[in-house]
Parts: structure tokens; sequence; C-alpha cells
């Protein structure tokens, strides 16, 4: 086995996919979304709901010194 296949088969590379034009070409193997990624949409929706939070409470406030 060359230093090659060594660093590929270590890396994972020894999946071949579909290339261009019917070639083949090595590809490291699909990995699931990092930990960091997949917390995005939790702060996203802990951001969006401060923000909406905040509007709504502004509306309230608007509206109650209308009222009054």
């Amino acid at each position: 086995m060359t230093l090659r296949e060594e660093v590929e088969a270590e890396l994972g590379c020894t999946k071949t996919q579909p290339g261009k034009i019917g070639q083949r070409y090595y590809a490291a193997l699909a990995l699931g979304p990092s930990a960091w990624r997949k917390s995005m949409k939790y702060w996203a929706a802990l951001w969006l709901g401060i923000v909406l939070g905040a509007v709504g409470a502004g509306v309230m406030a608007v509206f109650v010194g209308l009222v009054r």
C-alpha cells in the first residue's frame, strides 16, 4: 500500500462518487452538520424571540399610551 492510499484510507476518501462526464473522483465521506451549525437554529430562535418580544412590548406601550 502506497503512502497516498494510506492517507486516503485514513481520511475516508476511498469512496468514489460519479464525477463529470463519466469520470470518477475521490471524495471524503459525507459528514453531518457540526454541533455549531446544529445549535445555530436555537440561537436564531432565541434572538428572534427576543426581538419579537421587544416589538410586542413596544406595541403594547404605544397602545396603552393611546388608550389613556
